[in-house]
Parts: C-alpha cells; structure tokens; sequence
C-alpha cells in the first residue's frame, strides 16, 4: 500500500481534524510523520491546540448570533485535501 505524504497546506487544512481525533488512522499517521520533520507545522498545531483552548473559554453568546453559524458554513465550504474525502460539501466537484 502505498504511503500518503502530506504537504504543509494539507497539514493547515486538517489540524482540526487532528487536534479532535477525527482523522482516521493512515491520516493521523501521515499527519504525525510530517510533523516529525517540520518544524514550521509544529509550531502552527501548537497555536491551534492554544486557540481551541482560548475559545473554549469564551462564555456563550459572546461573539454575537450570526457568527457561530457563519464559522460553520465557512469550514464547510473548504474543499478536503484528500481525495474522495469530503469536509461538509454537498456537492461533489
């Protein structure tokens, strides 16, 4: 089988995915051996694993009404780096 190799904007596109644990093996896997040998990827999962912990702290409905449903259309709408792997598209394309 084949091993995926991943770039650093795949990395970019599938920390949250990673930090929540809901990438599937062969992902994570590929995800941890390039973070092994980037430094620069590092320290980006090291800033989302500190803005996850910081936004978790907000208290509810401190970013106003629109904004939550705003954020969620926004990550859906972003194309997976993985082919056949869909993040929240309706359509396929």
């Amino acid at each position: 089988m084949r091993r995926e190799i991943l770039v650093c904007q795949q990395i970019v596109d599938l920390v949250t995915e990673f930090l929540e644990g809901a990438l599937a093996e062969a992902e994570r896997e590929a995800f941890e051996e390039h973070l092994a040998t980037c430094p620069d990827c590092v320290a980006h999962v090291g800033q989302m694993r500190i803005t996850q912990r910081l936004t978790a702290q907000l208290r509810h409905g401190a970013a106003g009404d629109g904004l939550r449903g705003r954020l969620l259309d926004a990550f859906r709408s972003r194309r997976s780096p993985w082919p056949g792997r869909h993040t929240g598209d309706t359509e396929a394309g």
